[in-house]
């Protein structure tokens, strides 16, 4: 081997060693851009590796299954990178629209993507969907603490977990911030919005054991998820790591550039098609008659504390925004259906969810395809089933707006 097909070996090894080492800088095209230039660079070095150890021997090596390999991996590598540049004109024609206008893209927008930010008095923010999310120090969506009640307003206390919270949609889209803009119209109401995300019926439990002394509500609703079923700490998922495929810079792929996002959505989505991961209903109905027991244990102690303190029962709606006529959505309607019973005989005030449900089959109500939480219309399905029975209850007749306070129309 010559002194300059060695240089050139050399050459190429100090340009994959340099690609490795910047790729986790780039972004987008240029990750694949630069992922080409290593593959090409490893062909290199390993047909120069091949050439040498061959020239040691004085034989000439045959290569031409390897420029093979190389051209079809070049080719592959090219496609991808065509198909990330692809993405990237559809993403920018969707630039700046919201979440909801976004529907049918096939990647998420940048925008969209989670930004954390500091916000004055907050423990912690970010933005998501370009919606700002900011948690006090019990993760509710508040900065500080809530202020001491009114003796002239009627105080709503919802508790509930991350659809209660309003994960992906503004804070005065959520149902709770609706109740208070529509009832505020009449009458002098706070509605103050408790959930927590990741929140199951243990931890709203705790949450109203500390925080009704302390706000002092004139009347507690919950907000109920499908998923408060599960103990306390557990995710809604618990076999979504299954068949999980590993490879260098896996994650800067997947997190950096709009094909690697899609590639891989598409291959969770296809498991879960297939059963091969556990999707939501699935994980809450395995070992369910357990679940359902410590479930009607917290909504029944729940309610006991509630109405020890002087109050109405509490006010419950069980929330779900997928209402789909598929086998899976089917499963959830029968965990609705057992939620609401359980509810009932722990003597809560239940607002019948067949009503909203029957008017929407077939709907599903998701801030966007990377965002499965529900969207601003379900909150404004949520909200106008809650509204009659808070109007109805106890006292809130005497926090009336006079004459002067009333809104014209």
């Amino acid at each position: 081997m010559t002194r300059r097909k060695m240089y050139e070996g050399l050459a190429w090894a100090t340009i994959g060693v340099l690609g490795f080492l910047l790729l986790p800088r780039t972004a987008g095209i240029l990750t694949f851009a630069l992922t080409t230039l290593i593959v090409l660079a490893f062909f290199s070095v390993l047909r120069h590796g091949i050439e040498f150890i061959a020239a040691a021997f004085n034989k000439t090596p045959r290569l031409g299954f390897l420029r093979k390999l190389m051209l079809t991996s070049l080719s592959i590598m090219l496609g991808l990178t065509l198909f990330e540049a692809f993405l990237a004109v559809i993403a920018m024609a969707h630039q700046g629209k919201t979440p909801a206008a976004s529907r049918g893209t096939l990647t998420m927008p940048h925008e969209f993507k989670r930004r954390d930010v500091r916000i004055e008095g907050a423990i912690r923010a970010y933005y998501w969907h370009n919606i700002l999310h900011v948690f006090n120090q019990h993760d509710m969506r508040l900065v500080g603490e809530f202020r001491p009640k009114r003796p002239d307003t009627f105080r709503v206390m919802v508790v509930g977990d991350s659809l209660t919270y309003g994960q992906g949609v503004p804070a005065d889209a959520t149902y709770s911030a609706l109740l208070e803009a529509d009832l505020g119209k009449t009458y002098r109401i706070e509605v103050l919005n408790l959930g927590r995300c990741g929140d199951q019926s243990e931890d709203v439990l705790r949450i109203v054991k500390e925080f009704l002394p302390k706000l002092k509500p004139d009347l507690v609703i919950y907000g109920v998820c499908l998923n408060d079923f599960l103990p306390s700490g557990k995710g809604e998922y618990q076999n979504n790591l299954a068949w999980s495929i590993s490879f260098p810079f896996q994650q800067h792929f997947t997190e950096n550039t709009r094909l690697g996002g899609f590639l891989a959505k598409k291959y969770d989505d296809a498991l879960i098609a297939l059963g091969l991961r556990a999707d939501f209903v699935t994980d809450i109905l395995r070992g369910f008659q357990g679940y359902q027991t410590r479930f009607g244990r917290d909504v029944k102690e729940m309610n006991d504390v509630v109405v020890a303190a002087g109050l109405t029962p509490v006010t419950t709606l069980v929330l779900n925004h997928l209402l789909g006529t598929n086998k899976s959505a089917q499963r959830g309607y029968e965990i609705m259906a057992i939620a609401e019973r359980l509810l009932a005989e722990a003597g809560m005030q239940i607002v019948p969810s067949k009503g909203y449900v029957e008017a929407n089959r077939g709907k599903a109500f998701m801030v966007s395809e990377w965002e499965g939480h529900p969207d601003p219309e379900a909150h404004r399905i949520f909200a106008n089933e809650l509204r009659p029975y808070v109007e109805r209850a106890p006292g809130l007749e005497k926090y009336r707006k006079g004459a002067s306070e009333a809104p014209s129309f």
